[in-house]
C-alpha cells in the first residue's frame, strides 16, 4: 500500500461544480501528496466490481468522501464497500454533513472526520499519521478513540490566498458511471456532459462564508461555529482579486469551451475596494460575461453600471417572501419591498437578466402572507426567471428551532409532502419510511425529515 497516496470521492448527478474537493485535491497536490479524484454518479447504480477494480489496482492509504447531507445514506453504503475491499486503507468523511453532525458520522466506522475547512487539517493528519505521532489534538478533526468522541475545533483559514485555487486535473480526476465497462479517466467531454449549459461555464468562488446568518441557510450555523476562531466578527473572507483572476485564466487554458464565468459567491457585493480592483482588472484580463449572486440591498445603480461594464449577464437574488414579518421573525434577514423592486428595476434598465429565488412552501406563514409574495412576483419587472421552493430544515440550521414546535401529525404530513414533490415515490417506499420513523423520536423525526424525503430510492431495508 502507497502511505500517503489520497483518494478523494465526490457525489455527482447533473453537476460537477464540486468547488470542496477539487480545492482539497489542488492543495495536497501542491504539497506533495499523490492525490485521485473520483467522482461518482449516485443516478446510475453504483457497479461494485468495477469500483472494487479501481481500489484494489491504486491500494490508496486514504480515502476520503465528501457529503452533504442529502448523501447520507448513500455514503454509509459506499463507506461499507470500501472497508470490504479496502480494509487498510485510512476511511474519511468531510463536508458539510460531517461538519453539522459529526458524532452521527463517526458512528459508521470512519476512521476521522473533518469539521470545516480541511484543507490545512487534511494535510496535517496524513503528515502526523506518516510520522507515528497523536492526531487526536489536530485541528477541524474529529475522531472516536475507546468509545469517546474527540471533536476538535475547525481549523478556520484566515487567509485563504495561501490555498491553491481549485482546479480541474483531468489526467488524475477519474469516473464512475454506467458509460464505460470500468472507472476511466473524467474529460473534458465529461466535463461538459456533467456541466449545465454544456460545459460553457466554469464556476468558483472569491470567498467563504457569508455576512448573513439566514436561518433556513447552512451558514446560520457555520458562523457560530467559526466564531470563536473570530472573536464573534464577520466570519467572510475574499480572495484577492488577483488570485482570482489567476484561477479563471487557468481554467480557460485547459477548458476551452469556457465562454462565461459563474461566481457562486453567497454575496458578492462585499468589500468595496475589492470591487473597485475587480472592475478594473476582470475585463482586461478576461472579459467574459458572467453571473453573481446579491441581495437586493446591495443592488445600486453605481455597481450595476460598473458590473454591466465588466460583462455582468446575470444577478440571482433571493427575495423569498413579501412579508417583512416573516423576514424578521422566522428567516433573520432584512426586508424591504422598496428594496426589492428598485434592484429588479435597475436590472431590467441594464438588461441584466434577474433570477430571484422564492420559497412558497412555508408553514409558518399565514395564506395572506403567501398571497402577498405571489402580488409581488406579479409586480417585478419582467421577463425573469423564479426559482421556487419549500423550506427544508437542514441540520443544525436555526430554522430546526421552528420545526422543533410542529406537532409529529403535521411533521408527518409535512415529510410526506416532500417526498412526492421531489420525486416519483411510491406508497410502499412512503409506508417503509413510515414504518423506520416510528423508532424514531419525534424531534429526530422532523429535524430529518429532509434527508428521509431526499434519500428514499437510496435507502436499504
Amino acid at each position: 500500500m502507497k502511505k500517503t497516496s489520497l483518494l478523494l470521492i465526490s457525489f455527482i448527478k447533473d453537476d460537477c461544480r464540486t468547488i470542496g474537493t477539487t480545492s482539497l485535491y489542488a492543495n495536497m497536490k501542491a504539497k506533495g501528496i499523490e492525490t485521485k479524484l473520483l467522482y461518482i454518479n449516485i443516478d446510475t447504480s453504483l457497479d461494485v466490481e468495477k469500483f472494487g477494480v479501481f481500489l484494489r489496482g491504486e491500494q490508496f492509504g486514504y480515502i476520503g468522501i465528501s457529503l452533504m447531507s442529502q448523501d447520507y445514506h448513500f455514503a454509509v453504503k459506499l463507506s461499507k464497500i470500501i472497508r470490504k475491499i479496502a480494509p487498510n486503507a485510512f476511511l474519511l468523511w468531510g463536508g458539510i454533513h460531517p461538519t453539522c453532525l459529526p458524532e452521527e458520522s463517526l458512528d459508521n466506522d470512519i476512521d476521522c472526520i473533518f469539521i470545516g475547512e480541511a484543507e490545512n487539517s487534511l494535510y496535517d493528519l496524513i503528515s502526523a499519521r506518516n510520522d507515528n505521532n497523536d492526531i487526536s489534538a489536530i485541528k477541524g478533526i474529529g475522531i472516536k478513540k475507546n468509545e469517546r468522541y474527540i471533536l476538535n475545533s475547525p481549523n478556520f483559514v484566515k487567509d485563504i490566498d495561501t490555498l491553491h485555487f481549485p482546479y480541474y486535473d483531468f489526467g488524475n480526476f477519474f469516473l464512475l458511471d454506467d458509460t464505460d465497462v470500468k472507472i476511466r479517466n473524467f474529460t473534458l467531454d465529461d466535463y461538459k456532459r456533467y456541466s449545465k449549459h454544456g460545459g460553457d461555464g466554469y464556476t468558483l468562488m472569491t470567498s467563504r462564508s457569508c455576512p448573513h446568518s439566514c436561518s433556513y441557510c447552512i451558514n446560520s450555523f457555520m458562523n457560530k461555529l467559526y466564531s470563536s476562531e473570530r472573536k464573534g466578527k464577520i466570519t467572510m473572507r475574499r480572495r484577492s482579486v488577483k488570485n482570482t483572476i489567476e484561477e479563471i485564466k487557468y481554467a480557460l487554458e485547459n477548458i476551452p469551451t469556457v465562454e462565461f464565468i459563474n461566481f457562486m459567491d453567497d454575496h458578492f457585493l462585499v468589500g468595496k475596494e475589492w470591487l473597485e480592483e475587480f472592475y478594473d482588472a476582470y475585463p482586461a484580463k478576461i472579459g467574459l460575461p458572467f453571473i453573481i449572486r446579491s441581495t437586493t440591498e446591495a443592488i445600486s445603480e453605481y455597481h450595476i453600471k460598473r458590473l454591466s461594464e465588466c460583462g455582468l449577464q446575470v444577478v440571482q437574488m433571493g427575495i423569498q417572501s413579501a412579508s417583512e414579518r416573516t423576514h424578521r421573525e422566522i428567516f433573520n434577514r432584512r426586508f424591504s419591498k422598496e428594496s426589492v423592486l428598485n434592484a429588479a428595476s435597475l436590472l431590467s434598465q441594464y438588461n441584466i437578466k434577474g433570477m430571484y429565488d422564492f420559497i412558497i412552501g412555508n408553514e409558518f406563514e399565514t395564506d395572506e402572507e403567501k398571497e402577498s409574495t405571489i402580488r409581488l412576483m406579479m409586480e417585478l419587472p419582467k421577463p425573469y426567471e423564479a426559482s421556487v421552493f419549500h423550506i427544508v430544515p437542514f441540520p443544525k440550521t436555526d430554522i430546526i428551532g421552528f420545526y422543533k414546535k410542529i406537532t409529529l401529525r403535521h411533521a408527518l404530513i409535512h415529510m410526506i409532502q416532500i417526498i412526492l414533490i421531489l420525486q416519483r415515490t411510491t406508497f410502499l417506499q412512503i409506508w417503509r419510511i413510515l414504518f423506520h420513523c416510528m423508532t424514531m423520536t419525534k424531534l429526530s423525526i422532523i429535524c430529518n425529515i429532509n434527508r428521509t424525503a431526499v434519500f428514499v430510492k437510496k435507502y436499504t431495508y
